[in-house]
């Protein structure tokens, strides 16, 4: 118990200290670093899907057949992956956006301005892809991130994780913004949630995007997005990046946020019966 306890004080101590420094990193530093993630990304794609195979081979029998899908890289994944970060990096910050303002009776002005959380815990399962995308969303909200994804995709999130870190050192910024729990046992998890001295909040992958990305943050109104989601020309959306989810979003055509979750719940959505179709197979069919 007492190396856990060493290892989750190193992990939030180097977060908490890494999450400082970005508090003060340029605009062009954070794209420079999301951009160079994306080079990376396809660089290394030879060993990023070796790592990739050793999780498939590791994991096949022991998981459901969706799992399976949901842990396998190819080439079109990673290439989503890729341009993800590109379009990340391409965002408005969120950093300094005023989202209120009053003037009081007596003449003070008041403003509530987005700034960054500090350090965050970021728990998920096994898809690798999330590795990526939070990292890249954390970061590119000011934040640094302690990453622990499902045991069943540690070596390929160990590879991209540390793919993340080397687009960080290589751009002069502090590798620990991104930190990757190798370890396993739930104890670790446990240890970490305690941290609340040095990590300043846990969050999902939908808590990220809320806080900093969200339409009422971040409006999504340019319909030229959603004219590229309907016809699959827009990657890396969760669940629209299989054959059902870009034949659903043909055929859905969402045209705000409301529709593509509506969309999403469909997909989502599954059978007690393997094999057997699921709603969303049997609605595109």
């Amino acid at each position: 118990m007492d190396s856990l306890q060493n290892l989750a004080d190193v992990l939030a101590s180097q977060a908490r200290s890494a999450s400082g420094n970005l508090r003060t990193l340029s605009e062009n530093s954070r794209k420079a670093v999301l951009l160079r993630t994306a080079e990376l990304l396809r660089e290394k794609k030879s060993e990023i899907f070796e790592k990739n195979r050793l999780d498939l081979e590791n994991n096949k029998g022991k998981i459901s057949d969706a799992m399976l899908d949901r842990l396998t890289l190819n080439e079109a994944r990673l290439e989503a992956m890729a341009r993800g970060v590109e379009e990340i990096a391409e965002f408005p910050t969120p950093i300094g956006k005023v989202l209120e303002k009053r003037t009081l009776a007596n003449g003070i002005d008041i403003s509530r301005v987005a700034v960054p959380i500090g350090s965050v815990f970021f728990i998920y399962e096994s898809r690798p892809n999330v590795t990526i995308d939070g990292a890249a969303l954390c970061f590119k909200a000011g934040n640094a991130v302690i990453l622990r994804g499902g045991k069943e995709s540690i070596y390929s999130s160990s590879i991209l994780a540390e793919i993340f870190r080397m687009a960080l050192r290589e751009n002069g910024v502090d590798e620990n913004a991104v930190q990757l729990v190798e370890n396993p046992d739930h104890a670790l998890v446990s240890l970490l949630l305690q941290k609340n001295d040095e990590i300043d909040s846990s969050l999902t992958l939908r808590q990220v995007y809320d806080k900093y990305f969200h339409p009422n943050v971040l409006p999504i109104t340019d319909q030229k997005i959603w004219k590229s989601l309907q016809e699959n020309n827009v990657l890396n959306i969760f669940q629209f990046d299989s054959d059902v989810g870009s034949q659903a979003a043909k055929k859905i055509r969402p045209s705000n946020m409301w529709e593509l979750s509506d969309a999403n719940g469909l997909m989502r959505l599954m059978t007690a019966e393997k094999g057997a179709e699921t709603p969303m197979e049997k609605y595109i069919r």
